[in-house]
C-alpha cells in the first residue's frame, strides 16, 4: 500500500517525488484506517483479514490525507528543503530569545540546530513522540496550517 501511495504522490508531484521521511508521515494514517477493520494489537494485524476492495479504499484515504498534509508543507520536500531550513532558523531564534545562555553554549560547542532538528521538521516529530500522540498531532496539522 505504501508503495502505491508513494508512486501516486511522486507522479503527481514530480518536483519532490519521494523523500525519505514521508513514510513516517503516512504510517499514522494507515494505522487509523486499518483500525476500522482490524482489532487487537497492531502486532497481530494481518492484511489478509481485509477484503481487497477495502484495502483499495484505505490506500486512497491514506493518499488523500498524506496529500492534504504535504500540500501545506511542500517546500519541506523540494530541492534545498527551504521549509525545513526556515523552521530550523525560527527554532534557533526562539531558543536565542528565550534562553540566551543555552543558545550561547550551543554556539560555543559548535552544535548546529540543523544537526538535531532537521529530522524533527522532516518527520513532524513522529520518531520522537509516542505513537498514540502522533494521531493527535496529525489531526491538528490537517486542520490548522502552521
Amino acid at each position: 500500500m505504501m508503495f502505491s501511495i508513494f508512486m501516486c504522490r511522486a507522479i503527481r508531484h514530480p518536483a519532490s517525488g519521494y523523500v525519505q521521511g514521508i513514510n513516517d508521515l503516512v504510517t499514522p494514517f494507515l494505522v487509523v484506517f486499518l483500525s476500522e477493520y482490524l482489532e487487537g494489537s497492531i502486532d497481530s494485524w494481518s492484511m489478509s483479514d481485509i477484503p481487497s476492495e477495502k484495502i483499495s479504499n484505505i490506500e486512497a484515504d491514506c493518499y488523500w490525507c498524506l496529500s492534504k498534509l504535504l500540500d501545506g508543507m511542500q517546500d519541506h520536500y523540494t530541492f534545498a528543503q527551504s521549509g525545513i531550513q526556515r523552521h530550523v532558523f525560527r527554532l534557533k531564534e526562539l531558543v536565542r530569545r528565550i534562553d540566551e545562555p543555552v543558545s550561547r553554549h550551543m554556539e560555543d560547542q559548535g552544535l548546529e540546530f540543523l544537526q538535531f532538528s532537521f529530522r524533527w521538521f522532516n518527520c513532524l516529530l513522529i520518531c520522537e513522540v509516542r505513537f498514540h500522540c502522533i494521531i493527535h498531532i496529525h489531526w491538528f496539522i490537517l486542520h490548522f496550517k502552521y
